[in-house]
């Protein structure tokens, strides 16, 4: 079916279109609609009709990035606990090296006590071998 160039504001409202909410409201705004109506095309009809379609699209775009919104919220907080335990681990991994620093370096030190403690001995032991060697060097040429 071909409508006219000049579609009624009747017409319009019972094909659903909510371009102006509703019905007439009176006996006298019906000689102003009327004269208004005649004046729109099918081509402004169409228009209208993109325009609220695009409206709709904007509608829905805007309630999809508000649903990705939420879950990108979710998963930043679902990710908040997570880094917030790699933190803890990085503390107690920061003590534990510094304990360990402080352990080494304890271990060194004794180490190091030792090693003189042996070369004291070794000194010593040759100190008193050398001395029984000349005390038997001298007792046995008498």
């Amino acid at each position: 079916m071909k409508q006219s160039p000049q579609t009624p504001f009747a017409e319009l409202c019972e094909e659903g279109g909510p371009l102006f909410g509703g019905a007439a409201e009176s006996s006298e705004g019906d000689g102003q609609e009327q004269a208004f109506l005649s004046e729109i095309s099918e081509e402004d009809v169409e228009a209208f009709r993109q325009r609220e379609e695009a409206l709709l699209q904007i509608e829905r775009d805007m309630l999809d990035v508000s649903q990705i919104m939420r879950d990108l919220a979710s998963m930043v907080h679902e990710q908040g606990d997570a880094i917030d335990s790699i933190e803890d681990y990085i503390q107690t991994t920061t003590s534990n090296v510094e304990s360990a620093n402080q352990e080494l370096a304890k271990a060194s030190h004794h180490q190091r006590q030792i090693r003189k403690r042996k070369c004291y001995m070794l000194v010593a032991g040759g100190f008193i071998l050398t001395l029984l060697i000349i005390i038997i060097a001298v007792s046995a040429r008498k």
